[in-house]
């Protein structure tokens, strides 16, 4: 008997979950065209290539996200209506959840509350450090410049003489871009130098579109843009995201730290993440 009367709520646990699930399943590319090379990657010197797959279909893009939110809410609620019913069955909680939470709330909330507000003032705090502190790109220090990085990965930045752990390397230069700009800039959805702060907020750094200022990389960029990828473990850069939805654009920024020490002639890099399109690329990122 209290097998039967457990079924319907583990029955909707079990809905929910695939749900909430099924949206996050990654779906194959099915474009069969061959990805840029390492040297239309990083070049400098590049100009803008051919369209290397079919243009996205930005509006189905957008139906898709809001498909994964609607599974994402609808499983949330099958979930957590799943054990709603079950904590007022005697045969399954009991009441043991409301219970908990009774008891738990407030110390819940209150961590919540001070987690929170905690990551703002942080946030706040290392925004205003940045401009206080008006920092100085490692590259005008002369700790860093842009050489060859050889294996038909165009250029790269190194380090010209040693650099501690915790160097501020500069900031990401680019033209500041929401998706449907970009979109409209690389149809094909494949742009090498763009940095996605949101999922709407992009810089763009592709010398074919983005001018370089005179002095910049000495003021404030660093060259950063020059960088390549290495995976988690391999990088020795980490990127610091300054951005909050209330604030302008001017505001907001991409700035790199070196992780560790840095020896003469090694190369700086940090982790493109798996947003860069490797796949379609067809390059294995080590």
């Amino acid at each position: 008997g209290h097998a039967l009367m457990a079924r319907p709520a583990t029955t909707l646990v079990s809905a929910g979950f695939l749900l909430a699930l099924a949206p996050l399943v990654p779906q194959p590319c099915t474009s069969t065209a061959p990805g840029p090379s390492p040297q239309q990657m990083r070049s400098t010197t590049r100009t803008h290539p051919p369209l290397l797959r079919p243009a996205l279909d930005l509006e189905a893009m957008r139906k898709r996200r809001l498909a994964k939110r609607i599974g994402l809410g609808a499983g949330s609620t099958l979930i957590t209506g799943a054990l709603a019913l079950g904590d007022q069955d005697p045969a399954i909680f009991d009441h043991a959840i409301s219970s908990s939470i009774l008891v738990m709330y407030p110390t819940a909330a209150a961590v919540a509350t001070v987690v929170s507000v905690a990551a703002l003032v942080d946030l706040t705090l290392r925004a205003e450090e940045h401009k206080r502190k008006c920092q100085v790109p490692a590259y005008a220090l002369g700790l860093t410049e842009v050489l060859d990085a050889g294996n038909g990965k165009g250029n790269g930045l190194f380090a010209a003489t040693r650099i501690p752990k915790g160097t501020y390397v500069g900031s990401y230069p680019g033209n500041r871009l929401t998706e449907v700009e970009l979109l409209k800039r690389y149809p094909d959805g494949v742009p090498s130098y763009a940095f996605g702060m949101t999922e709407d907020l992009f810089l763009d750094a592709d010398p074919a579109w983005y001018e370089e200022a005179p002095g910049e990389r000495e003021e404030w960029s660093g060259a950063t843009h020059m960088m390549n990828h290495a995976n988690v473990g391999r990088a020795n850069v980490r990127r610091d995201v300054l951005h909050a939805p209330w604030w302008p654009w001017e505001v907001s920024r991409v700035r790199f730290f070196t992780l560790s020490d840095i020896e003469p002639g090694e190369e700086l890099c940090f982790d493109y993440g798996p947003d860069y399109a490797w796949d379609v690329r067809g390059i294995d990122p080590v």
